[in-house]
């Protein structure tokens, strides 16, 4: 039992307990990008001893990357050491009980169902929409529950996904934004929504309620203000309408 004491204030929890603990330690996760959203987001995830992490993720380490991905550091920039290798070193050093892939490429239509495989939960910790397109098209069309982020600025939103249930990325943003050169965005600001992100996959593993099904969640962190709007599904959606 003595890695029980790891995860003994969680089980503490009513909604969590021994069982629920079980049911985390059996689940698997799909994080696909594992920067300033999904480095928090995993670190959560391995803290709270969900058992199989798969990353994705085609970049190395970058100088810019280090105010806002907690997971690089510097030796990771210096050594041009790729993301997921990165994060899997972490991962593993924060906890050995778990299991860790990481898979170094840039996720599309074709490779989607080899790279995402079938997990309890898929994390959307990507930076653009034309990636967000395809994941979200794979997981629609094959039923899996997507947690979907995206910030920019001091500004994020977010929403859980239950394909034939919910409205999907697609519903919400159909065609991808245009936009030249990097986004703008406070370090805090992703950390604060990769950590929604992990909690929102914990609730959906353990079948709590209060998930962010039909809802989006807009939070502004410089006026710090936050609001949930009911979004509802786009009968006209091409993604949709497949399922």
């Amino acid at each position: 039992m003595t890695e029980r004491k790891r995860y003994a204030r969680q089980i503490l929890l009513p909604e969590v307990g021994e069982s629920g603990q079980d049911v985390l330690a059996g689940a698997s996760v799909t994080i696909v990008g594992v920067g300033g959203l999904g480095s928090p987001a995993a670190m959560y995830l391995a803290a709270a001893g969900v058992g199989n992490i798969r990353l994705i993720d085609p970049d190395p380490v970058e100088l810019s990357n280090l105010n806002r991905q907690l997971l690089h550091h510097q030796e990771d920039y210096e050594t041009s050491r790729a993301k997921v290798e990165s994060a899997k070193m972490k991962l593993r050093s924060l906890n050995p009980e778990i299991t860790v892939e990481g898979v170094r490429e840039r996720l599309d239509l074709k490779n989607a169902a080899r790279l995402v495989q079938k997990p309890n939960v898929v994390l959307d910790c990507l930076d653009n929409y034309d990636a967000r397109h395809d994941l979200n098209r794979y997981c629609v069309t094959n039923g899996l529950k997507l947690v979907h982020a995206a910030v920019e600025g001091w500004r994020g939103q977010m929403t859980t996904i239950f394909p034939g249930k919910t409205c999907c990325i697609s519903c919400l943003v159909p065609r991808s934004p245009k936009r030249e050169g990097p986004i703008p965005i406070i370090g805090a600001v992703a950390g604060t929504f990769g950590c929604m992100e992990a909690n929102e996959a914990i609730k959906t593993i353990l079948g709590l309620p209060g998930v962010l099904q039909g809802r989006l969640l807009i939070g502004d962190l410089l006026e710090q203000s936050w609001e949930t709007i009911d979004v509802e599904r786009n009968p006209h959606c091409p993604v949709c309408k497949g399922i």
